[in-house]
């Protein structure tokens, strides 16, 4: 998964993010609810919780991916 941010805000592989559009195997919601801008730099700041990333749990990655999410809402 390669996660990228521009002026349009944030992508995930490429894609643009939208985090009320979600697919997956044979379920899929989309909204017409435009996103809000995400400020990069405040996602960004959830790398800075805890210790270093390579040596984390997976349990403590997932939290890490959780605070992300949570400041893009």
């Amino acid at each position: 998964m390669k996660i990228g941010f521009n002026k349009d805000g944030l992508t995930l592989n490429s894609k643009k993010f939208h985090p009320l559009n979600f697919k997956t195997k044979n379920i899929s919601l989309e909204s017409d609810i435009p996103a809000n801008g995400v400020d990069a730099l405040e996602v960004l700041s959830a790398f800075q919780q805890g210790p270093k990333l390579k040596n984390v749990s997976r349990e403590d990655g997932i939290k890490v991916l959780i605070s992300m999410l949570e400041k893009i809402k």
